[in-house]
């Protein structure tokens, strides 16, 4: 733990745990490149697109323009997506991200026919 302060009047003693650990911004974003392909979770959707989430609660936003016409609202928190890197900006401490596939969950998928059964019929 580490010490942030010490109230002696109150005789209280303020502690991080969390300033310990390494910032997960840099752990995560060095193993991003711009134009690299990677899986995440949608966190939250917002007016103006979804936020996903790349690893170790390191979050980039995909706008409503990257999202090739889907709805964020069609997709809902939790869904994991293909996301393609388009910017990072250290100094923001942003990502830019363009959807590329949602991953729905079997349930979801449907009735699709396998070929060989297309084939017969």
């Amino acid at each position: 733990m580490q010490v942030l302060s010490v109230d002696r009047e109150r005789e209280r003693i303020g502690l991080s745990r969390k300033r310990l650990l390494p910032d997960p911004w840099s752990t995560v974003t060095s193993s991003l490149a711009e134009g690299q392909t990677v899986d995440g979770v949608v966190t939250s959707i917002v007016s103006f697109g979804m936020f996903v989430d790349v690893g170790s609660g390191v979050e980039g936003l995909v706008h409503t323009s990257e999202m090739g016409g889907i709805d964020p609202q069609s997709v809902g928190t939790g869904t994991r997506v293909s996301v393609e890197v388009l910017q990072i900006d250290h100094a923001q401490h942003q990502i830019a991200l363009r959807l590329v596939d949602v991953y729905r969950e079997p349930e979801e998928w449907g009735d699709i026919e396998e070929p060989d059964e297309r084939e017969q019929a």
